[in-house]
């Protein structure tokens, strides 16, 4: 089957993908007071036993970061400036979004699937694009995780498409092989070439 006619629907990740961190100034004090490498703590942080629970919906987003700033001896206010600083310096990816406009012009359904905690529709706003996606599914909110099949199965059923209708792009190899074994195309991404490569799948113009 020709992937440009069957595929019918985009699904994006959020963090590495959409919006792709970078380590800003705040965030740098907060690793050289810690005496932490960036790459080390944020491999800590996001595989901590308390990301795994807000990702599931057992910790709000304060009650996670008090959490981790309790494990690294810092005070409530301490904890939440680290949260607040930890993202200033995260930006929105423009090829990311130039995908996700031109796949809703041409008609195709467009879905956000992240292992996240909070307010992920004040965070899409925040970075400009709050009407990108017809659906945005938060695993705090869902109770579901990646690389679980049933999120993406649960993504799919609010797009009313078949899995194998479906693209899934993602910064993490397992949840890609997730995504391929619940029955989606994915791809990992690995930058820009993913995007052009991801326009080519579903038949779309790539020319940034």
């Amino acid at each position: 089957m020709n992937n440009v006619t069957s595929l019918r629907a985009l699904l994006l990740d959020l963090g590495g993908v959409l919006i792709i961190p970078e380590k800003g100034p705040r965030r740098q004090y907060w690793l050289d007071r810690l005496e932490r490498k960036d790459k080390e703590f944020a491999e800590w942080l996001w595989n901590s036993p308390a990301a795994n629970a807000a990702m599931r919906g057992e910790l709000s987003g304060t009650q996670f970061w008090r959490a981790v700033g309790a494990e690294l001896g810092l005070s409530a206010e301490e904890s939440d400036a680290l949260e607040n600083d930890y993202f200033a310096g995260d930006r929105l990816n423009e090829a990311a979004v130039t995908l996700a406009q031109r796949a809703k012009a041409h008609g195709l359904r467009i879905g956000l699937v992240s292992n996240a905690y909070g307010d992920l529709d004040g965070l899409l706003a925040r970075h400009g694009v709050p009407d990108l996606f017809e659906i945005v599914v938060n695993s705090s909110v869902v109770r579901l995780t990646k690389p679980n099949s049933a999120i993406y199965h649960f993504a799919c059923s609010c797009l009313e498409v078949s899995p194998q209708q479906a693209l899934f792009i993602d910064d993490r190899r397992d949840n890609v092989e997730g995504a391929r074994a619940a029955g989606l195309q994915a791809l990992h991404y690995a930058g820009e070439e993913t995007m052009a490569q991801a326009a080519e799948l579903l038949g779309l113009p790539w020319n940034l």
